[in-house]
């Protein structure tokens, strides 16, 4: 198996034994390929994001010099299984083979399912070595560094929930430290240690990780936040519940307050009809992507498949979904302030609304529609970008007639729905089993209500 860490180091191995990639350049594209396994990239793109300041010539020759010195370090160690190759190339192309056998650190941490056991959730926060491909300072690892920490942190967040939730204070207090150890300034680490220790009884413990938590935040010119303070003075005291069924209870109350979906989706006064199976593709897509842009020209139904989309999409999303619609704002910069008002988000006195929103949304698990982005594209990519790196159980379903263009963005395009034959004889049955006849008949219905069709109009 190949093995690729990209927290903390850049290190590939082939059954623990290490591959050379030596090349920075090749490393880097190597990373963004494995980052976006299976999806396919056009070569210019790659040439051009990876080697902005060459000519296009010289950009292509260095990506086809990267390419050959990925290949002669991966592929030979696994020669053995050449049917399924790692990297997948044309004239056109270029991508990660999401078949090939391999194992990627930072696909473990984001994989882990929001119900995972205390093990698996240990088993995989053990992989992380630190940051995102240290050293690297392009722009689209800046962006993917941002959304890795903020799932790791997610992540370890529920982790140290849960073994106070148990009461396993020995673990809080080690998986506590290490989050410490990484760097940060966690908060939610300081409190868990705070009620590890006020659990065990050593008070003296509590101040003491209180007045770290202090001196650290003062680092960054921030005091404790008030839920930190409140637990110290509480504990301090000795007032409260014991902390395990004080966190038991804080999650029921939370549990109960988000059991009600939230939904803006519009209703449609006409039915659907057809595109059971494009549905499908969509619901694939999503499942796989939090990006995922539905583009086709105007009236080729991109906006009545996203609404069945979001309504079929309520009940997996643990916040709902909240729809978007951009079709009468001409101001870009008001994007933060039409979601805001969707998802009945106040504005903070002396704060940007999308800070506002970063906050909000931060541990949501909800599905955000954006609908009619075209006229705004640069502000709509400006917009998902900043909200999917901060936010990591967000998802976003964009409609548009042109990508947004960002990293890690899955693109569908929209088909029209089938026309018959216009060579040919079709009888009326076979007729209506076309979903665009089939629509026809009822648009027609609503304007003339006696409308059928019969095999005379059928010929017209």
């Amino acid at each position: 198996m190949l093995d690729i860490r990209l927290l903390g180091k850049f290190e590939v191995k082939w059954d623990g034994k290490n591959v050379s990639i030596s090349s920075r350049p090749a490393q880097g594209l190597f990373a963004y390929l494995i980052l976006t396994a299976g999806t396919a990239h056009r070569r210019e793109k790659l040439a051009g994001m990876l080697w902005p300041d060459s000519t296009e010539e010289g950009a292509r020759d260095y990506l086809r010099h990267a390419l050959w010195k990925i290949r002669k370090a991966v592929e030979p160690p696994a020669s053995k299984n050449k049917s399924v190759p790692f990297i997948l190339a044309d004239d056109i192309q270029v991508s990660f083979n999401p078949e090939s056998i391999h194992s990627l650190d930072v696909a473990v941490i984001k994989n882990i399912g929001d119900n995972a056991s205390t093990k698996d959730l240990m088993d995989a926060l053990l992989l992380y070595g630190g940051e995102l491909l240290p050293g690297f300072y392009e722009d689209w690892v800046l962006l993917e560094r941002e959304h890795v920490h903020s799932v790791f942190e997610n992540k370890m967040a529920r982790l140290l929930s849960l073994l106070q939730e148990d009461g396993h204070w020995l673990d809080v207090l080690n998986w506590g430290e290490k989050w410490i150890s990484l760097g940060q300034k966690p908060e939610p680490a300081y409190r868990a240690l705070m009620n590890a220790h006020a659990a065990k009884g050593d008070m003296s413990k509590v101040a003491a990780v209180y007045e770290r938590c202090v001196k650290s935040l003062k680092e960054f010119g921030v005091e404790p936040s008030e839920q930190t303070v409140k637990l110290y003075e509480g504990l301090k005291v000795g007032q409260g519940i014991p902390p395990a069924s004080l966190l038991k209870e804080q999650k029921q109350a939370q549990v109960k307050k988000e059991a009600g979906l939230r939904s803006s989706i519009p209703v449609p006064l006409t039915s659907f009809i057809g595109r059971e199976k494009e549905l499908k593709d969509i619901a694939k897509l999503l499942s796989a992507s939090r990006l995922l842009t539905m583009i086709g020209p105007g009236g080729v139904g991109k906006t009545r498949l996203a609404i069945r989309t979001a309504h079929d999409s309520i009940k997996r999303f643990k916040d709902g979904v909240c729809w978007v619609e951009l079709v009468g704002l001409q101001d870009g910069s008001l994007i933060p302030h039409e979601i805001a008002q969707a998802l009945d988000v106040h504005e903070v006195s002396n704060q940007p609304m999308m800070k506002t929103l970063k906050i909000h949304l931060r541990s949501k698990g909800l599905l955000l529609v954006l609908d009619n982005c075209e006229h705004l594209i640069e502000a709509c990519a400006q917009t998902v970008e900043g909200l999917l790196a901060a936010c990591p159980k967000l998802k976003i379903l964009a409609t548009s007639r042109e990508r947004l263009d960002l990293f890690n963005e899955t693109t569908w395009n929209v088909p029209s729905l089938p026309l018959p034959e216009m060579q040919g004889s079709l009888s009326l049955k076979q007729l209506k089993e076309f979903a665009s006849i089939e629509l026809f008949v009822e648009r027609a219905g609503n304007v003339k209500s006696d409308f059928t069709l019969t095999e005379q109009n059928a010929l017209s």
